[in-house]
């Protein structure tokens, strides 16, 4: 699983650390890692147009990197058979 929040910050950390430890009580696997965006960060999502998209800022950086280390889990749990659940 990929958690991510919106709240940023100590809330948005303690929420996604809550999230991981439900998923792994229930068998899950987590991503080592996850997408927080709060505060400013967040003006970047409201009404943006594709062409305002900006591909050095940090948060975005951020998110990339996040949905990388995701999609590795997902081959890397797909190596492991066809049987093997994502989650």
């Amino acid at each position: 699983m990929l958690s991510a929040t919106s709240s940023g910050g100590p809330v948005g950390i303690s929420s996604l650390l809550q999230l991981q430890a439900i998923v792994r009580n229930l068998h899950g696997i987590n991503s080592p890692e996850w997408i927080s965006v709060g505060g400013e960060q967040r003006m970047l999502f409201d009404g943006a147009e594709p062409e305002a998209y900006m591909p050095e800022h940090a948060a975005l950086d951020r998110i990339h990197i996040a949905l990388r280390c995701f999609l590795e889990l997902i081959r890397r749990m797909r190596g492991q058979g066809e049987g093997g659940a994502i989650s």
